[in-house]
């Protein structure tokens, strides 16, 4: 899904814009200082979208299908709440926050235990709803973009349309976090460079790139 934000046709009044969309996608942001230099280590834990071993994090309104390894057993499908839960039946509220597809389906095959013996669980994405970023500024087409897989910065560029001929080179990535977020600057040509040595920077939820 794509869903455009025009903020590129008026040049005079790009910063204004632009700033008007990050206030309004990031209530009382709080931005730390620039880091010149790409981190590898730089998500807040709370707001990853990807485990360190690259495993999927459930998200707020994504749709998760609960497999029973008894075929006898009924299947269900769920949408997690935006505080983080599923409820099913039986065991009732399940908290679904910072849990991997095999820690989730651990954890309710372990609340199912009292109830099937000899049934395990397995937990499978029916469709991602929680995963997207926004790519402002200089591209073809800024605008808010849904990732149905693990997306890079420059994928997202790649989305976008591309730089536009305007473009200086500089991006600036602003990332949720806990308590407001955090804004890192670097180059295009940086970008590159990662993607080369294959360390490439990958987008978390609702992160924010403008394009200078």
């Amino acid at each position: 899904m794509h869903r455009t934000i025009n903020c590129t046709t008026n040049r005079t009044t790009d910063r204004c814009i632009i700033r008007s969309i990050i206030r309004t996608l990031i209530p009382s942001v709080g931005l730390m200082a620039s880091c010149v230099a790409i981190q590898s280590n730089f998500p807040d834990p709370s707001y990853r979208t990807f485990s360190q071993k690259g495993e999927y994090i459930v998200g707020p309104g994504d749709v998760l299908i609960i497999m029973p390894s008894d075929t006898r057993e009924a299947t269900n499908q769920v949408i997690v709440s935006p505080s983080n839960t599923i409820q099913l039946p039986l065991i009732g509220e399940v908290i679904t926050s910072g849990q991997t597809l095999a820690l989730l389906s651990e954890t309710i095959s372990k609340k199912y235990a009292q109830y099937y013996k000899k049934t395990s669980f397995l937990v499978n994405v029916g469709e991602i709803r929680s995963y997207r970023g926004f790519v402002l500024g200089e591209v073809r087409n800024s605008g808010e973009y849904a990732i149905q897989s693990r997306a890079t910065v420059l994928s997202m560029l790649a989305k976008a349309g591309g730089r536009t001929d305007f473009a200086s080179g500089k991006i600036t990535l602003i990332r949720r976090k806990h308590e407001g977020s955090s804004k890192y600057e670097f180059t295009y040509d940086a970008l590159l460079n990662k993607e080369s040595q294959a360390e490439p920077l990958y987008v978390e939820r609702d992160d924010i790139i403008v394009v200078h």
